[in-house]
């Protein structure tokens, strides 16, 4: 077990609250372990199906197969953590850690997600630039990686304003299966990427 995974066993065994930031208004924005309770599993089931195009597949999540994937990539992963975002004592999104890479020492922040929206403009900047300050403080890491696909220009235009620049990009597939897609990198094939991932770095 490396530097990184004792830490995130760490946390997983003892913390509740990380972090927490103050929103322009004053109030308090939150981020803690996400739990395993039927209110997060149910939440989490909404903001996958709502928010499914951003993410390299997209299936109908369930409340049974949204349990199993936090319990078997999650609980019991020790490079993958997750975290809930709450804001005036309500959970409103989600981001993780996962993929940390001992020799050059970076991490990819993965699952962001803001599940409830239309209110507190900015919450996700102000939170995720303490979210990046965190992950440096606490793990020591050099490098901060995350994929974003090109054509979601607000989540590319929140990670330009919290200091990430673009690496490089990766062209994809799509491979429909029985419940959904998924979106594969393209490797020495000669049909047109359909889309792209940017890879994007902060440092």
């Amino acid at each position: 077990m490396n530097y990184y995974e004792k830490i995130i066993t760490e946390i997983k065994q003892h913390d509740v609250e990380i972090f927490n930031a103050t929103y322009v208004d004053g109030k308090n924005i939150f981020v803690k372990i996400a739990d395993f309770s039927d209110e997060t599993i149910t939440l989490l089931v909404k903001w996958r199906n709502e928010c499914g195009d951003w993410f390299d597949s997209k299936f109908d999540a369930s409340f049974e197969n949204t349990k199993n994937w936090f319990n078997d990539k999650i609980l019991n992963d020790k490079q993958r953590i997750l975290f809930l975002i709450i804001f005036n004592n309500n959970k409103i999104g989600h981001f993780g850690l996962d993929c940390y890479n001992e020799k050059e020492n970076s991490v990819f922040i993965t699952d962001v997600i803001r599940g409830e929206k239309g209110f507190a403009p900015g919450l996700m900047e102000i939170i995720f630039k303490n979210y990046i300050l965190w992950i440096q403080k606490k793990f020591k890491i050099s490098i901060i990686k995350l994929r974003v696909f090109q054509d979601d220009k607000k989540a590319l235009e929140l990670y330009k304003k919290c200091g990430f620049k673009k690496k490089y990009s990766i062209p994809m597939c799509k491979k429909l299966s029985n419940n959904g897609w998924k979106w594969l990198e393209m490797v020495g094939n000669d049909k047109n990427p359909e889309r792209y991932f940017d890879v994007m770095e902060f440092r």
